[in-house]
């Protein structure tokens, strides 16, 4: 059934925008892979992750129905501004939507003949936004503090309200709350935790019955194949989420799934919901996305590796 609240103009204009980007995904597919970066093939993964990206971007045009060639300062500016859906992006993560936006755009009037809009590239003009990707003056990566630490780890492992009450959570707040908690608790990256199984999880042999210890993470990348041991408070965060999976009904191999039917977590969709844990928890957005959480876990355990060195030796 047609979007009573939506005009047939707008939906005509999304579709153009959406067949846009998959016009320029099978021109980059079809390019020398001896190309210079911007125009080589796209991956996958990378290509889906896009897509995410562009979608949201072409529903907010055509709602304000606002070409590509007629794309000005003030909508991008108001594009950016919204997402996230009220939780705070990094300066990094926009100039990459930006820089998106702008190849796609210039794809597009090259093909049919028009001007470009000038929109992304007067926004990435912008100090806030130029520079972004440049190299950040400290050694070590960005990283939680003891004080952010455990009042994370305190809001993701709180206890459900009660069944009775109207504040249960759903199963994807608890879902989001345990991505966070593995992240944390066990090292593992953002993709490792999309990707993650229910056969990865391991909970016999551990020292407490019932709780996950450990995963067993399939070879990624220059990444081989191994086993990354779970924090007792992560682990138990994890089997009360398998719990509420099981009761929820959720299908599919997926530990963490985007749907109840089993449908995998997009990276745009799994980056929103752990910003908005965060969020919630009182941790402020800064530099490093989640990866922050990764690189936390694995500070402290190369700090007590230093400690028991010192200890034994």
């Amino acid at each position: 059934m047609d979007d009573l609240f939506t005009e047939p103009a707008n939906l005509d204009l999304e579709a153009h925008l959406v067949q846009v980007f998959e016009d320029y995904v099978l021109a980059r597919a079809q390019a020398s892979p001896a190309a210079v970066r911007s125009e080589r093939p796209l991956r996958e993964k990378s290509a889906a992750v896009y897509r995410d990206v562009w979608h949201a971007f072409a529903v907010f045009c055509a709602g304000r129905g606002v070409s590509l060639d007629r794309l000005d300062t003030d909508t991008l500016d108001n594009f950016v501004a919204a997402l996230g859906d009220g939780v705070q992006v990094t300066p990094r993560y926009v100039r990459r939507v930006l820089a998106l936006i702008g190849r796609v755009a210039k794809f597009a009037a090259k093909r049919d003949g028009t001007m470009a809009s000038t929109a992304p590239a007067a926004l990435l003009s912008r100090a806030r936004y130029r520079y972004a990707d440049a190299a950040l003056e400290e050694d070590l990566p960005a990283f939680l503090n003891a004080r952010e630490s455990a009042r994370l780890r305190t809001h993701v492992t709180a206890p459900q309200p009660d069944p009775r009450s109207d504040e249960m959570w759903s199963w994807q707040a608890v879902r989001n709350r345990t991505a966070v908690a593995l992240q944390l608790g066990a090292g593992i990256t953002p993709g490792e935790i999309q990707g993650l199984t229910v056969a990865a999880v391991i909970i016999a042999g551990g020292s407490k019955a019932g709780v996950p210890w450990k995963l067993r993470l399939p070879a990624n990348g220059n990444s081989p194949a191994h086993e990354s041991p779970i924090a007792t408070w992560a682990g138990v965060q994890l089997g009360r989420w398998l719990k509420v999976r099981l009761e929820a009904q959720v299908a599919g191999e997926f530990v963490f799934p985007s749907t109840r039917s089993g449908k995998p977590w997009s990276k745009m969709a799994f980056y929103l919901a752990c910003q908005a844990v965060l969020a919630d928890a009182g941790v402020h957005a800064g530099a490093g996305g989640t990866y922050r959480l990764r690189h936390t876990w694995v500070l402290r355990h190369h700090a007590l590796r230093q400690s028991v060195k010192r200890f034994v030796g």
